[in-house]
């Protein structure tokens, strides 16, 4: 059977593997994370699901100030982040890669990059040295883009309470956006871009191929 084929073949990876979801605000990502974690769940590979920022109590901590915080400039709010990404990967993910899990985490290093450097202007050296140094090198063996214009995406969740960058103008939403797609362009190897508008159990049977292809061969 393909299933127990697939967990003894996962059984031999020591090292586990690293999985990444990045996109807009209102992308589905978060919708993909939980479908792809109940998918390998259910198929009994060990599995960890994580969010930025969160996860630890540094991390919830600096979520809940982040999302209220008005006084919050742009580089503190990239150190802030960067805070909750370092307790994320020291207490949870390197530990459950250690296990051999695979690990799912909503958003990495590569939202900094599409928020803080194309959204706020933040210099990309910089950003890039310190997440870094807060990931010590981690870097995902997949990583999946659920790509949408920001004219949809704000539209899906205008019923909900806004945080600080869902009440930005549409320029800013713009930027990310392309931020996030040019990091994508550059590495087509460990990037997958998929259009967000598509329906979502669509999207996650194309994660799925693409994880029975990479973890499992």
């Amino acid at each position: 059977m393909w299933f127990c084929t697939t967990i003894d073949t996962y059984r031999k990876m020591s090292n586990g593997t690293f999985v990444v979801f990045e996109g807009v605000d209102g992308s589905g990502k978060s919708t993909q994370c939980q479908l792809l974690y109940d998918r390998l769940v259910k198929n009994g590979i060990p599995t960890t699901l994580v969010r930025e920022p969160g996860g630890t109590k540094t991390g919830e901590y600096i979520r809940k100030w982040l999302s209220s915080g008005s006084d919050i400039d742009p580089m503190s709010e990239l150190l802030l982040f960067s805070a909750a990404r370092s307790a994320l990967v020291s207490q949870k993910i390197q530990p459950a890669l250690n296990k051999g899990d695979v690990v799912i985490s909503d958003r990495y290093i590569y939202s900094s990059i599409a928020y803080q450097s194309f959204g706020r202007g933040l210099d990309l050296e910089k950003i890039m040295t310190i997440n870094h140094m807060a990931t010590e090198g981690l870097t995902p063996d997949i990583a999946f883009l659920i790509d949408i214009p920001p004219e949809v995406s704000l539209k899906r969740i205008n019923n909900r309470e806004e945080d600080r960058f869902e009440k930005e103008d549409m320029n800013f939403h713009k930027n990310v956006r392309h931020g996030f797609l040019q990091t994508a362009n550059r590495d087509s190897v460990l990037w997958s871009t998929v259009n967000g508008e598509t329906h979502p159990d669509d999207i996650h049977e194309l994660v799925w191929a693409r994880m029975q292809k990479n973890i499992f061969g």
